[in-house]
């Protein structure tokens, strides 16, 4: 089934992000790996930073679906959590290609991640870091200690 040219166009930020990293890709490089010029690339994204965002908010999207999915069914909060995690390693070795750019994103860019207006991954971790703590034994943890062990 064909993928519209925008689709390709994050499928391929998507990768090259995942194995460089933000500072290691142009958008020169992935219009040539799509055999295109940078100024068609450009003509969807206007700034490597646009491209950068969509592929994170796609990437966020997905998994606060996930999320949602499971941590609305039913069982106990932690039961739950568990499901959740549990697709989220389905995920993973599905397509490694997310999950290693989600962690790229928590643990490279968190300085750039700090000072831009819109991280598409907040909310997704901030409801994350909720569902956490709510659990009993988590209920006097601080933010950032059900974070780190998120």
């Amino acid at each position: 089934m064909p993928t519209d040219t925008r689709t390709q166009f994050l499928d391929m930020a998507e990768t090259l992000f995942a194995e460089r990293g933000f500072y290691g890709v142009s958008i020169a490089n992935i219009a040539d790996e799509l055999g295109l010029t940078k100024q068609a690339l450009l003509h969807h994204f206007s700034t490597k930073e646009k491209l950068y965002g969509e592929v994170l908010q796609r990437i966020s999207d997905r998994y606060e679906e996930m999320q949602n999915e499971a941590l609305s069914g039913s069982g106990e909060p932690s039961e739950r959590l568990l499901a959740f995690f549990l697709s989220l390693a389905e995920d993973a070795l599905a397509d490694p290609t997310r999950s290693r750019l989600l962690m790229r994103e928590l643990l490279d860019n968190q300085v750039r991640a700090d000072t831009v207006e819109t991280w598409y991954l907040r909310d997704f971790l901030k409801n994350l870091v909720d569902t956490l703590r709510r659990l009993p034994e988590w209920r006097d943890r601080t933010r950032p200690e059900a974070l780190a062990a998120i």
